[in-house]
């Protein structure tokens, strides 16, 4: 019986280590949440013309980058953690391969769209700095075949900071986003 315990146990063992690594893969159904920056106010922002992490997750129609537009629909609303959940498609191929070239993308803002999906402003953005970092920490965590390092930085690693349209623009001009 203490046999048959223990080969159970080390079988689920290895059951598991084996879903952990995924064969050496990430998992294609994994999600990457977008967080707010540490210090950005849930109720009350400190700047009148910001809005609170809330009303961003609220309101944040689109994530718009350099390589295209992601749409962001009320599934990917976590309004009791306060952040905006995606699907992970933009950095895990569906082979469970990084999807570096994603990564690799900066200017990344949130908008504001109107009923015909054309922007009407920018309440957000993920600062280049933060994707440079997350680029290298990602890359090293998956090239060491470190994926709960991956998963964990898909969790908490992207955030975006409150900005206006006006504020964005000068940011970018000055090469400071």
């Amino acid at each position: 019986m203490k046999k048959l315990i223990l080969l159970l146990t080390v079988g689920t063992l290895l059951a598991s280590c084996e879903k952990e690594n995924n064969g050496g893969r990430l998992d294609p159904n994994a999600t990457v949440a977008l967080n707010p920056a540490p210090g950005t106010k849930t109720d009350t922002p400190e700047n009148p013309q910001h809005m609170t992490a809330r009303q961003i997750v609220e309101q944040a129609d689109a994530l718009i980058s350099s390589i295209g537009i992601t749409g962001i629909a009320d599934w990917n609303r976590d309004l009791e953690r306060n952040r905006i959940v995606m699907n992970s498609t933009w950095v895990i191929r569906q082979n469970g391969d990084l999807e570096v070239y994603s990564l690799q993308d900066r200017n990344q803002i949130l908008v504001t769209l109107d009923n015909q999906n054309h922007p009407i402003d920018t309440i957000a953005y993920i600062p280049n700095n933060v994707m440079q970092s997350l680029e290298q920490q990602i890359t090293a965590a998956y090239n060491a075949e470190d994926y709960a390092t991956c998963y964990r930085l898909f969790e908490d690693g992207f955030v975006f900071t409150p900005i206006t349209g006006a504020e964005w623009l000068e940011l970018k001009a000055q090469g400071n986003n």
